[in-house]
This record gives structure tokens, C-alpha cells and sequence, in this order.
């Protein structure tokens, strides 16, 4: 019995011990399956727009590899979100094309691969793509036509030493004008001028975006665009800039990194322009500003980094015009500051900071009731020359020429209706030509009295109601002519008395339809009034 127990123990004992080795066995066969293990290796046969990648995946994980390939993107750690390519599954090395890259550019590169585990990246690498190698196209360029522009664009050219004209040609009406200019896309610089006229169906100029450098002038005259952003890689334009007759523009977009214009600008004709914000940056104009005819432009605020002109500045024939503030950083203008038939602009402030001009020129604006915004330039005797007030039929005031105390060449005062007085003029001492005419408000000349020197001349004619003259009464020197014509009520001259006694030469002495006419020795012998 007990022999029997103990075959039973050892039986039972070798039953429990194989049933642990079955379930070590059953453990043993199934695989501990992890992410695969993958190297990025080398980028190779680099160019300006293509790159040849080498990957490695050295382990599978447990399981098999799905896929596997590159990921890349300008910036560090890509991931399958960015760029990728892939190449199929399995171990071992692999090399994918990477195409269609930007020229100049750093990529950063991670190989990966995937099983059913999931997906594991490699190291990251970069590398730098190459600049595309000049290609030059010798003279200048006329493109008339569509097929012009696309088959020059076919040759890729980088530079163009000479001009570059995109035009329509009168002569043929029959060709295709160019309409969109994306084939010029390689073009990054002009040695000459860029030109392009006429194109009334341009539908897209970006492809003159890449266009950082142009030797001479820009001039965009009777074309079709609605922004200039194709001009945005030039900062500093070494010619001049024309823009005409561009009735689809609203703004000046695309020239916010224009610092300086060496030559003129020239904004005109353009009927729906109303925003030039976007000249913001500019600071300097080595020859003349021309804002003219822009039939809805309302202020100047985009020229409010501008400190300087190096000619002559024209602001003119701009019918919505009710501000110029935006000049409110200009300082010098070395030749004309002219405002011309602006309507509906009433003052002329905003001129805080400029010191030195040679001339102003305020003509025919029509609501202008005042010069004030003058008054800085004139406190620091800022006006070197000359300066002309005509034909603004609402200026009742000119009070603020009282700053001046000398003139070198010209003071000319006409045809401002309303004008009932010249106070203004009480403090000027010295003037070269003093021109006074057209202004029927005007009864009498008074003031003048701290006048000691006129150097070329008197002018009083077509005053129409005017009576008398009765200022010049501290005139020591004169040269010139003295004319008095026109003024059909003036009996009075006897203002002038002292310009007789003090230079004045009979043979320029002239005196016309006026109502009373006193000649030369009539003044002498002290008949100067009716």
C-alpha cells in the first residue's frame, strides 16, 4: 500500500513539472514587439532644388517594417505632419529623392519607419540647397506681346543688364497684349529701367516678385493692377519712380520696404488711388515729389516718414484732398513746396518740422481760408527766395506773413477773391520783386512801412477795387520797374511817393488804366493823386 502512495507521489510530481515546462515553452514563443530602430544617415547630390537622402533602418522591432522613408521641413524636427516621402517596408539601407526644394534654403531631415507598433524617427541631419548659378541676359529686352513673355520666361534668365519694357504695341492691335507675367519668375535683376505700359488685361505680375534690384528708373503707366506687391524685394530705388494712369489701384501696397528714391516720384492720374500708406518707410526723395490728379486720394498720411526732398514737391489737382498732415516729419524741400488746386483742402497744417525750402507756391485751392501751417517754416525765416499766393478765392488771412522779414526774389500776391487786406506784410524789410494784382477785395494798400528796399521791382495792377495806395512810406532804395496798371478805381498813388525820391529810374516807370495816371514828373512835382 504504501509502495503504491509513493508511485502515485512521483507520477503526480513529473505531471506538475511537465506541466511548468509546457508553460515556459508557450511563453517563450511569443515575441516582445517594440518600434522600430532607424539612422538617418547623409544628404547627398545637393542642388538648388533637389537633395538625395540615405536612411538605415538596423532593427524591425519584432515585427515587420510597413514603411519606411525621410521627413523633412525648414525647421527643426520634422515629422510626418511636414514633408515625406516613403519608399516601402523591410530592413536594411535606403536613399529617397527629395524634389521641388527652394534654392538657398536649409532643410532639416529625419529618416523613420514603421511597423505595428508604431512609427520611430531617426537622427535629424541638414543641409543647404544651392543658389541657381547667374544666368545673363545681355542689353535690353522688349517683350510685346504674350507669347514674348513666356517664351523669354522659358529661358530663365536671372539678370537683364540693360531695360526690361513689358508693352503693348499701338502698331500691331492685333497681337496678344501680355496678361500675366508669372514665366519671369527666375528675374531677380535689372541693370537698366523696368517699363511696363499699356497693359490694360494684366491679370498677375508676381512673376516679377523675385525683382530685388533695378539700376534705373520703374515707370508703371496705363496698366491694369490692383497692387504692387511684385515690387516688394526693392528697397532702395536708384532711379525714379513713375506711377500713371493705374485706374484699378486703391493702395500702394507692396512698396512698405522703400527706404529712399533716388531720382523723382511721380504719383498721377490714378482715379481710384486713396490710400498711399504703404510709403511709410520712405525717408528720402533726391529729386521732385509729384502727387497729382488723383481724383480720390483724401491725405498724404503715408508719406509721414519723409524728412526730406531733394527738388521740387508738388501736391496738386488732387479733387478730395482735405489734409496734408501726413508731411508732418518733412524738414527740408530745396527747391519748390507747391500746392495747387486742391478744393476741398481748407488749411494747410501740419507742416511741424519744416525749416528750409526755397520757394512756396500756394495756387487756385479753393476753400483755403489761411496760410498758418507756414508758420514754422516762416519763424525761422525758412523761406529763402520766394514765396507765390494766387488765385484762392476763400483766403481771407495772410496775417502769418508777418514772420518774414526779408525776401530775396519774389513775394507775388493775385487773384485771391476775398483777401481784404495785406497786414500781414507789416514787418518785411527787404524784398527782391513784390507783385501785387487780382485781388478785388483789396481797397487799399496799407502797411509796408517797415519796407526799406525793393531790388527788382513793383507790381500793382488789375485790383479792381482798389482806391489807394498808401504804404512804401520808408522806402531808401529801389531798382527795378514800377508798374501800376489796371486797377480801374485807383486815383490815389501817393503811397509811392517815396520810390520816386529813392532810385527809381523814369524809363522803368509805368503807369496805365488806372483812374487817375500820374506821370513821372507829376510824382516829382507832388501830383500824385485825382
Amino acid at each position: 500500500m504504501k509502495l503504491t502512495q509513493i508511485l502515485q507521489s512521483i507520477i503526480l510530481f513529473l505531471f506538475l513539472m511537465g506541466c511548468s515546462d509546457s508553460g515556459s515553452e508557450i511563453e517563450e514563443t511569443l515575441p516582445n514587439i517594440i518600434r522600430p530602430t532607424v539612422k538617418t544617415l547623409e544628404a547627398a547630390n545637393i542642388t538648388e532644388i533637389t537633395a538625395s537622402i540615405e536612411g538605415n533602418v538596423t532593427g524591425d522591432g519584432g515585427a515587420p517594417i510597413t514603411e519606411k522613408g525621410v521627413c523633412w521641413a525648414t525647421s527643426s524636427k520634422p515629422t510626418l505632419e511636414n514633408n515625406f516621402t516613403k519608399i516601402g517596408g523591410g530592413k536594411g539601407s535606403y536613399t529617397n529623392q527629395l524634389n521641388d526644394l527652394e534654392e538657398n534654403t536649409t532643410y532639416y531631415v529625419r529618416a523613420y519607419a514603421t511597423n505595428k507598433e508604431g512609427t520611430s524617427f531617426g537622427n535629424e541631419i541638414s543641409f543647404t540647397t544651392l543658389e541657381k548659378p547667374a544666368l545673363v541676359y545681355e542689353g535690353s529686352k522688349t517683350l510685346l506681346t504674350q507669347e514674348m513673355v513666356d517664351d523669354f520666361g522659358d529661358q530663365n534668365y536671372t539678370e537683364i543688364t540693360g531695360d526690361l519694357t513689358i508693352a503693348y504695341d499701338i502698331n500691331h492691335p492685333e497681337w496678344e497684349r501680355p496678361h500675366n507675367l508669372d514665366k519671369l519668375s527666375s528675374l531677380s535683376t535689372i541693370g537698366g529701367s523696368l517699363f511696363i505700359y499699356g497693359l490694360e488685361k494684366l491679370s498677375s505680375t508676381d512673376g516679377l516678385a523675385n525683382i530685388t534690384s533695378v539700376g534705373a528708373d520703374i515707370e508703371i503707366i496705363g496698366s491694369k493692377m490692383t497692387s504692387l506687391t511684385f515690387l516688394k524685394g526693392i528697397k532702395v530705388y536708384n532711379g525714379s519712380f513713375t506711377l500713371s494712369r493705374v485706374g484699378s489701384l486703391q493702395s500702394l501696397n507692396g512698396l512698405e520696404n522703400c527706404t529712399k528714391i533716388n531720382g523723382n516720384l511721380t504719383i498721377n492720374f490714378n482715379s481710384n488711388l486713396t490710400d498711399i500708406d504703404a510709403l511709410m518707410n520712405l525717408s528720402s526723395i533726391e529729386g521732385h515729389l509729384n502727387i497729382d490728379y488723383n481724383e480720390v486720394l483724401p491725405n498724404l498720411n503715408g508719406l509721414g516718414g519723409l524728412t526730406e526732398v531733394g527738388r521740387f514737391l508738388q501736391i496738386a489737382r488732387n479733387d478730395m484732398l482735405i489734409d496734408i498732415s501726413g508731411l508732418h516729419s518733412l524738414e527740408k524741400v530745396k527747391w519748390i513746396f507747391a500746392i495747387h488746386h486742391c478744393p476741398l483742402l481748407t488749411n494747410i497744417n501740419g507742416l511741424d518740422k519744416l525749416l528750409q525750402v526755397e520757394g512756396v507756391e500756394i495756387i487756385e485751392n479753393e476753400a483755403l481760408i489761411n496760410l498758418d501751417g507756414l508758420q514754422h517754416v516762416m519763424s525761422n525765416q525758412g523761406i529763402q527766395e520766394k514765396l507765390i499766393i494766387r488765385n484762392n478765392n476763400s483766403l481771407i488771412n495772410i496775417d502769418i506773413l508777418e514772420l518774414i522779414t526779408d525776401m530775396s526774389d519774389l513775394i507775388e500776391i493775385r487773384g485771391n477773391e476775398s483777401l481784404k487786406n495785406l497786414n500781414g506784410l507789416d514787418n518785411l524789410k527787404t524784398i527782391g520783386f513784390l507783385d501785387i494784382g487780382n485781388n478785388k477785395g483789396l481797397t487799399e494798400i496799407a502797411g509796408l512801412n517797415n519796407l526799406i528796399s525793393i531790388t527788382k521791382g513793383l507790381k500793382i495792377d488789375n485790383n479792381d477795387n482798389l482806391t489807394k495806395i498808401s504804404g512804401f512810406k520808408n522806402i531808401s532804395s529801389f531798382e527795378g520797374t514800377l508798374k501800376i496798371w489796371y486797377n480801374g478805381m485807383l486815383s490815389d498813388l501817393c503811397g509811392l511817393a517815396p520810390i520816386f525820391d529813392n532810385g527809381l529810374v523814369e524809363g522803368k516807370y509805368q503807369v496805365s488804366g488806372n483812374n487817375y495816371n500820374p506821370s513821372y514828373q507829376d510824382f516829382i512835382d507832388g501830383k500824385c493823386n485825382k
